[in-house]
């Protein structure tokens, strides 16, 4: 954890709500994870008994000085028999996300040499600018600012078909991101597009 990084042990109660308002109701499994379980991670269900083991276990990893805790983006299918799972058990879409890095602790230029955005505000800038809706939510991780945009109503993966249809919009947000941000010089973390796509809690 670095030193921006405010523990998540500091407010449960918002850890709850957090997992309560993105993944409440959809099916069928949380996936909660940090480096002090070699990101296997544990899965929950997404109901009230689920979420509370959910903000249990997310706790203990924190005081357990985690790096990071991480909640997969989408709900999984099943729980997998070794690992945390897949794109392949991907499920349950209730938003769409990004990864606003900011700042130069703990991030590297990216490929094209550009710096990330020097803070948060520049991140708000680059959202507001992309042409995509306003965020439903922001999370702010300490060297992070990420918009997410919560779905109307939960999107399930059933089928091959499906799950490349809902990548491309995935992932297509993080182009239209990483567009912006270059307009103003900055580079932009286009890598997170992928339906297992771990994000800090």
């Amino acid at each position: 954890m670095n030193d921006e990084q405010q523990p998540i042990t500091a407010d449960l109660q918002v850890v709850r709500d957090w997992l309560t308002h993105l993944y409440g109701g959809c099916p069928e499994f949380i996936s909660i994870c940090s480096d002090k379980d070699g990101f296997a991670g544990r899965r929950f269900a997404t109901d009230e008994t689920g979420i509370e083991a959910a903000v249990q276990y997310a706790s203990t990893l924190d005081r357990r000085r985690a790096m990071g805790v991480y909640a997969q983006s989408t709900t999984l299918r099943e729980k997998p028999d070794e690992g945390r799972g897949g794109e392949d058990l991907a499920y349950g879409l209730t938003h769409l996300w990004a990864d606003g890095d900011f700042g130069t602790v703990g991030h590297k230029p990216g490929l094209d040499d550009l710096p990330a955005p020097p803070d948060a505000d520049a991140v708000a800038k680059v959202v507001a600018e992309s042409g995509l809706p306003a965020p439903s939510g922001w999370a702010h991780t300490g060297g992070g600012y990420n918009p997410i945009w919560q779905l109307a109503e939960n999107y399930l993966i059933h089928n091959e078909d499906d799950r490349a249809r809902v990548k491309e919009v995935t992932t297509g947000v993080q182009a239209i991101l990483a567009a912006e941000a270059y307009r103003h010089g900055w580079s932009w973390d286009i890598e997170v597009g992928n339906l297992d796509r771990l994000m800090k809690v």
